[in-house]
């Protein structure tokens, strides 16, 4: 499962985001201009301005977004000038828009570098970029180290995973921004909670994982039970209507030697006891909300 995550990292590729606020943005600043045009009666000077949403358009959308906004921006300037003015200057409005073009091809371009770099340099990073925390294929290395030093040294090495409830919910309620902001909060609830040598990594993208080193079974249902009562107490950031929120987290706990013998067994022991206790939580949710119902 984690290989399969880790893979699918390696694999993606560049790309713009599709975002109603960059849409709205170049419309807004098209309909701007346009109407510039068409209450002066006049091309010049307004026209120039087409530059800006080719200018957003390219950084937003790359290549595509300059070339396909310039487009908009043609015809938006020959539907909105008046017959005589576009007649009488066509020669500088076709040469204008070639330059606007090619603005919005470069800026486009440069903007699919950057976004090529700078991927690059997130799949480069040991660190989930949203979180701070270890990826999950850096986090099963560290937790296979530990085992070993544990089997070096003689001591226990303890395994926390923590999932978060309802993450679909809360990310149609108060949007992708938000649900990755609760992640960051959530992330940095989990490192206070803990020591300063134990290891967080991200195994999924509802799913934290904690290594404990020198620490057994009891030691790690402990730190299981804080975490989930921190996160219980601890506010989120919400929207306008629901300032602040909650999140809900299930955990689940093992050791090595003790519970399993192996790194593999281990992740998949506290995996199938993380999975009981979110169905759990699921059950009470739903009666709950059966009891409340008239």
């Amino acid at each position: 499962m984690y290989e399969m995550t880790a893979g699918a990292e390696e694999g993606r590729v560049p790309q713009s985001r599709f975002t109603l606020s960059s849409v709205l943005l170049v419309a807004a600043t098209l309909a701007f201009v346009t109407a510039l045009i068409v209450l002066s009666g006049e091309p010049s000077p307004a026209w120039f301005l087409y530059l800006l949403p080719i200018v957003i358009g390219a950084l937003a959308y790359d290549i595509a977004g300059g070339v396909t906004v310039t487009a908009f921006s043609a015809a938006a300037l020959f539907v909105a000038s008046p017959t005589a003015a576009l007649s009488a200057q066509w020669p500088e409005y076709v040469a204008g828009l070639a330059v606007f073009l090619m603005c919005g091809i470069v800026i486009g371009w440069q903007a699919q570098r950057q976004r090529t770099h700078r991927l690059a340099l997130e799949r480069a990073s040991a660190y989930d970029a949203p979180t701070g925390v270890l990826k999950a294929e850096h986090f099963i290395s560290e937790l296979d180290g530990e085992i070993r030093r544990g089997d070096r040294y003689g001591h226990d090495v303890g395994l926390v995973l923590v999932h978060v409830e309802d993450f679909d919910e809360f990310t149609r309620l108060f949007g992708h921004y938000k649900a990755e902001s609760m992640l960051r909060h959530l992330s940095d609830i989990v490192r206070l909670t803990i020591r300063g040598t134990d290891t967080v990594g991200r195994l999924d993208p509802t799913t934290f994982a904690i290594v404990l080193p020198h620490a057994g079974a009891p030691e790690a249902a402990i730190v299981a039970e804080r975490l989930t009562g921190t996160t219980r107490a601890a506010e989120f950031e919400g929207d306008a209507l629901e300032p602040i929120t909650a999140c809900v987290t299930t955990a689940a706990s093992a050791s090595y030697p003790a519970d399993r013998s192996s790194q593999t067994d281990l992740l998949a022991h506290v995996r199938s006891l993380l999975d009981k206790a979110s169905a759990a939580y699921r059950d009470r949710a739903g009666s709950a909300e059966a009891v409340i119902e008239p």
